[in-house]
């Protein structure tokens, strides 16, 4: 008797059970930060507008599962399960639905949820996305998951708060950093 599973909808009950919510920092590559120096080419690392990202950006709440992808161990593992010619690479790995769609230098941040669905930034971490594994469809037919590799970043982690927006039903998240 064959098993039929859809593999997809097993991953998005996996998330509801037992993952947890983050920002997503998302650039957007239409405009320039008005700190970014054309002659450079960078942008201010202290900027608290675009995070030192050089860009605008917009800041999205996504469901995940993280693990540490550190240590002899775990490195020996992933380089083993990966593809030919991929090269895995970050401190933390974190697993999203495949309509998450985020880019290299992206950012993820975690906080903390309140009752009421508002985040709080409590030193968790934030984390610049390095890498991306979007084939993950465990010969499903359909992708079921996507990895993100990420490291520490450097970017500013005194955040002082996150502002909540809704326009026409959509939330907008808005990142606040200490002066």
């Amino acid at each position: 008797m064959k098993l039929n599973m859809d593999l997809a909808h097993e991953f998005k009950k996996i998330l509801e059970e037992y993952g947890h919510d983050v920002l997503v920092i998302k650039q957007s590559k239409k405009l320039y930060c008005s700190c970014f120096n054309e002659v450079t080419q960078e942008a201010s690392r202290d900027c608290p507008l675009c995070l030192g990202l050089g860009w605008t950006f917009t800041a999205e709440r996504h469901t995940t599962r993280s693990e540490d992808a550190t240590g002899a161990t775990q490195l020996i593992k992933l380089m083993k399960d990966s593809h030919i010619g991929n090269i895995v690479a970050g401190d933390r790995k974190y697993f999203f639905l495949p309509n998450m769609n985020a880019v290299e230098k992206d950012l993820i941040v975690e906080v903390e949820w309140d009752k009421f669905g508002k985040p709080s930034y409590k030193d968790g971490g934030i984390w610049s996305i390095g890498t991306i594994d979007k084939n993950l469809n465990l010969g499903a037919g359909k992708d079921v998951y996507k990895v993100y590799y990420a490291s520490e970043t450097p970017v500013r982690s005194q955040i002082r708060g996150i502002r909540i927006s809704e326009i026409n039903g959509i939330k907008q998240y808005n990142i606040l950093l200490e002066g």
